[in-house]
């Protein structure tokens, strides 16, 4: 996904710029970057489990691993719903709204 210096991928979310300037996840935020399979969708699976229905959590995984791919398709399958945010520095952020 190419990077777009001049556009942010969420203005109002306060971790818009801790992303772009840190690798340590920001409380609040799940960072499964160095969760391995099965674990990393258990971890995201518990967290939504603690939310209403409707609530969301940001969860961030590797651009480049296949959680990037598995965990959304796994969350949607449990009715959740799963947004994309722009991608910075190898990190993927997800946003999850529990369904």
């Amino acid at each position: 996904m190419p990077k777009d210096q001049n556009r942010s991928f969420d203005d109002a979310h306060p971790t818009n710029d801790l992303l772009r300037m840190t690798s340590i996840a920001p409380d609040g935020v799940l960072d499964l970057r160095k969760t391995k399979c099965p674990l990393n969708f258990v971890k995201a699976k518990l967290a939504l489990e603690k939310k209403a229905i409707g609530e969301q959590v940001d969860i961030w995984v590797l651009t480049d691993a296949e959680s990037a791919l598995n965990i959304p398709q796994s969350l949607r399958q449990e009715g959740h719903v799963v947004d994309f945010l722009e991608a910075v520095d190898n990190i993927q952020p997800l946003r999850v709204t529990r369904g």
